[in-house]
């Protein structure tokens, strides 16, 4: 925080941390251990805005490609319908 706003690093990592979310929850549903995963890239990333104290962030990741152990999300960050952030993203899973 800075001034009152979230700044672009916390964004990213809550775009990562969606990502983290949904193996985490398919890895219970599979009764299997939940693996350590690590961002590789990010691309076009699109800030808009940032988001102040009070707000309330809505996450969505859609996953566009899963090869091997790299999985390529678009991960997107929005607060009233009103979208703030948009990237690409690449997680390695170990």
């Amino acid at each position: 925080m800075e001034n009152g706003t979230l700044k672009e690093p916390a964004l990213i990592e809550n775009i990562a941390q969606t990502a983290a979310a949904r193996m985490g929850y398919i890895c219970q549903q599979e009764q299997k251990p939940v693996p350590v995963g690590f961002i590789g890239a990010v691309q076009h990333l699109k800030i808009s805005n940032l988001p102040k104290i009070g707000d309330t962030l809505t996450t969505a990741i859609t996953v566009k490609n899963q090869i091997f152990n790299a999985t390529i999300i678009e991960g997107a960050i929005s607060v009233n319908g009103t979208y703030l952030v948009s990237c690409e993203m690449k997680i390695f899973i170990s």
